[in-house]
């Protein structure tokens, strides 16, 4: 890793040092890097902030095994493997997605669905607020007693 952009994320600590999520980028970038004990400080610190987060658990305890705080890194990934089970174990990266469908070409069939209807109201005019006295329930009270006053669905036979 590029110094330079270690020393700029030192330099975003040093300006936010509350912000767990700088310390954790930060704290992984030192470990990439070789700089245990740096990343160490930094990871405990930020678990400091926010002690659930997975990523600062790991990089401690990494860099915890590196410096000798064997105890202490054994902490970490105790509490790792309780908040990410899956942690401990090594896996497969998971797979890529699908490619998209291909494109079809169209016919002049394919212009007009039964399911395209010139009355359906556009996006923009679905998005208007509805107007003031609407049907609008000012309350819960207000929609249970609308809800009230319809019966209710008939339930669907099975079988």
């Amino acid at each position: 890793m590029s110094d330079s952009v270690i020393a700029a994320m030192e330099a975003a600590v040093a300006a936010d040092p509350d912000n767990p999520a700088l310390r954790e980028h930060l704290a992984d970038l030192l470990l990439s890097a070789g700089r245990m004990d740096d990343a160490w400080t930094h990871a405990t610190a930020g678990l400091g902030m926010a002690p659930a987060n997975t990523k600062l658990l790991r990089v401690a305890a990494d860099a915890g095994d590196a410096t000798g705080r064997t105890d202490e890194a054994a902490g970490y990934r105790t509490l790792l493997n309780a908040l990410e089970p899956q942690a401990g174990q090594a896996s497969a990266p998971p797979p890529p997605p699908p490619p998209p469908p291909a494109a079809t070409p169209t016919s002049p069939a394919d212009e007009s669905m039964p399911w395209d209807n010139d009355d359906t109201p556009s996006a923009p005019e679905r998005a208007r607020p509805i107007p003031a006295g609407g049907d609008v329930p000012d309350s819960v009270d207000d929609l249970l007693d609308m809800w009230e006053d319809n019966d209710a669905p008939p339930e669907p036979t099975v079988g």
